[in-house]
């Protein structure tokens, strides 16, 4: 069953300024505080990405197109979300999550 979220769920005595579903705020917040890390060789590949992911609201973006300098920025950054490009030269992808797997706590 659809709802209309301003005029079903709410009672009409909240006021109309205040019909903003909580979701979206909860989204919005989530979105400023997540932390990605963009990890490709092609500096096209990461700009797309970046505006993509900055149209969705996410600010907290780190991109390198050096695959080696994944695990640094993994330990300095923390992310909340890896974007990895397998096919890399000098350490591809498979590399890269390998050694974060013995950086990264099991069940985390």
């Amino acid at each position: 069953m659809n709802h209309n979220l301003t005029t079903d769920i709410l009672p009409s005595a909240v006021p109309r300024t205040a019909r903003i579903p909580v979701e979206t705020t909860e989204k919005e917040s989530y979105q400023k505080c997540s932390r990605i890390l963009i990890v490709d060789d092609q500096e096209a590949n990461i700009r797309l990405l970046e505006g993509l992911l900055r149209r969705a609201g996410y600010t907290q973006l780190v991109s390198t197109t050096y695959s080696c300098e994944t695990l640094h920025l993994y330990d300095a950054l923390q992310p909340d979300l890896i974007l990895l490009d397998l096919m890399m030269p000098i350490m591809d992808g498979y590399e890269v999550m390998d050694q974060l797997q013995q950086m990264i706590p099991a069940g985390s």
